[in-house]
């Protein structure tokens, strides 16, 4: 991934990052995500993030009991 030339430590900026889909969820694409949940963090410590896992608005269970494929 290639990160927007943003000078500063993010303040004031909206970042949204996508853990994949519910389609497209593996454990290597959950891992992909949660690598650059990391370092999008490292990077702007003062922005202001949105994380999203899509297709799972009906799913009645919590993040951490949906399994991975």
């Amino acid at each position: 991934m290639e990160w927007p030339p943003v000078t500063g430590d993010g303040e004031g900026m909206f970042v949204p990052i996508s853990i994949e889909s519910r389609a497209d969820l593996t454990k290597r694409e959950a891992r992909l995500g949660g690598k650059m949940w990391r370092e999008a963090v490292r990077r702007y410590p003062k922005a202001q993030f949105l994380l999203s896992l899509l297709g799972f608005d009906n799913d009645p269970r919590e993040i951490w009991d949906i399994p991975v494929k």
